[in-house]
């Protein structure tokens, strides 16, 4: 409940002099305190007492809290300080250590990005006074492991950190890349190895595996379209959707006659 602004010179005469009984009434007034008909000047003056002690201590109270407020808010604003747009940091374009990185993008191209450290360029430097640096990326053969073939080769300038993108010869295969120094006589040393890829197909990969349910026995027979099949369509009923299939193994000995 709000309190009513006290009359300036009522409150001069409650400090300063005795107040009258009909002072005391129109201070209470002010204060909104409700006196009773037969309340006498003593009981008056405790009631408008006890009125202005309230007021004085939920003041203070107030101030208090603002003041509590107000160092919160600014320690929080302190701590959660956001960095100006001009103080965002950018990702690094290098880091400080050899990389080699293969990324299939689809069946005939690969992503390859790369790096050297520091101490690696230094040293590459002295290594190729009279080579080149190549990325050379190999095909691994999957009828025999260690067999390998070079399928593409390029050179790269002793500065360049950076990326780009190869077109592979076949689908479905196996990639490995060497980031190394190649001399003038060809011969090339690996210097950083990359991960190993497989590129996905790029036509459907037909099943040498066929299920087949029998109706009439009614069950799931598996079987291997590389080995003679064990079933055979022999005729479909009118009237139905349903083709059924007989187990071959059943009539290998029928003779069905000639037509």
């Amino acid at each position: 409940m709000e309190v009513k602004e006290l009359d300036k010179k009522l409150l001069d005469t409650f400090k300063v002099d005795e107040p009258t009984i009909q002072e005391l009434r129109n201070i209470a007034k002010n204060l909104g305190i409700k006196l009773k008909r037969n309340m006498n000047k003593k009981e008056i003056l405790k009631a408008v007492r006890k009125e202005i002690k309230r007021i004085e201590e939920s003041s203070n109270q107030r101030v208090e809290k603002v003041s509590d407020y107000t160092k919160l808010a600014k320690n929080l604003q302190n701590q959660q300080k956001l960095p100006k747009s001009n103080e965002s940091k950018e990702l690094p374009q290098k880091y400080k250590r050899e990389k080699l990185k293969l990324m299939p993008v689809n069946p005939n191209w690969v992503y390859v990005y790369w790096n050297f450290s520091e101490k690696s360029r230094k040293k590459l430097k002295k290594l190729t006074k009279n080579s080149n640096i190549a990325i050379r990326i190999i095909k691994k053969s999957t009828e025999d492991l260690g067999a390998e073939k070079k399928v593409i080769e390029t050179d790269l300038k002793l500065d360049q950190n950076g990326n780009t993108y190869f077109h592979l010869p076949q689908d479905n295969s196996t990639y490995i890349a060497f980031l190394g120094v190649k001399d003038k006589k060809g011969e090339f040393t690996p210097f950083i190895e990359s991960n190993e890829i497989t590129t996905p197909s790029s036509s459907m990969k037909s099943s040498d595996k066929e299920e087949w349910f029998l109706i009439k026995e009614g069950k799931i027979v598996k079987e291997d379209k590389k080995e003679e099949p064990a079933l055979w369509n022999i005729e479909k009923h009118s009237g139905s959707s349903e083709t059924m299939f007989i187990n071959k193994r059943e009539f290998n000995d029928t003779n069905f006659g000639s037509h």
